[in-house]
C-alpha cells in the first residue's frame, strides 16, 4: 500500500490566462499557493483484477478506457502495467467541489514504478495531464508541494 498527502493549491488571478489555448498566443498571469489543507490518497493492489476507485463517486471497471474520471483515466495510461489491478482512494480535508486543486493521482502513480521519479518530472507530467483533459488550472504547485 502506498499513501500520498499533498496539498491543496488556491489560484488567484489569472481568469483562464493559464490555459494553453490563450498563453500560447497572448501572455498570461497566475498567482497560485499551496495551503495547509491536503488530499489523502492511497493506493493498493487489490484481491481481484479491475480498477477501482473511491472519489466522490465509486468506479469498478475493467480497462483504463471505462474510467469516467478524466483525469484519473489519463494518469493511469501513463503507467499501464499498474492499471490492471489497482485500487485508488482519495479523500480531503474538505469536500469535493470548492474548486482548490491538486492531482496527488499521478504522484501516487509514480511512487509504483522501480525508479524514483522527480517532482519536477511528476509536476511537469501533471500539468500535461491537465492540460489534455482541459483543466484551466495552475497544478505545479501543488504536485511540487
Amino acid at each position: 500500500m502506498i499513501i500520498v498527502r499533498s496539498p491543496l493549491r488556491i489560484s488567484l488571478g489569472g481568469g483562464g490566462t493559464d490555459l494553453a489555448s490563450y498563453y500560447r498566443d497572448h501572455e498570461g498571469f497566475l498567482i497560485a499557493a499551496a495551503i495547509d489543507k491536503y488530499v489523502y490518497v492511497s493506493l493498493i493492489k487489490p484481491f481481484q483484477p479491475g480498477i477501482y476507485l473511491k472519489y466522490s463517486e465509486i468506479e469498478h471497471v475493467d480497462a483504463v478506457d471505462q474510467v469516467r474520471h478524466r483525469i484519473v483515466r489519463e494518469a493511469l495510461k501513463l503507467f499501464p502495467g499498474v492499471a490492471e489491478q489497482i485500487e485508488i482512494t482519495t479523500l480531503a480535508d474538505i469536500p469535493a467541489g470548492t474548486g482548490l486543486g491538486n492531482y496527488t493521482r499521478v504522484e501516487l502513480l509514480s511512487q509504483t514504478t522501480e525508479e524514483e521519479v522527480p517532482a519536477e518530472v511528476v509536476a511537469e507530467v501533471t500539468a500535461d495531464v491537465a492540460a489534455d483533459t482541459a483543466e484551466d488550472e495552475d497544478d505545479t504547485v501543488a504536485e511540487a508541494g
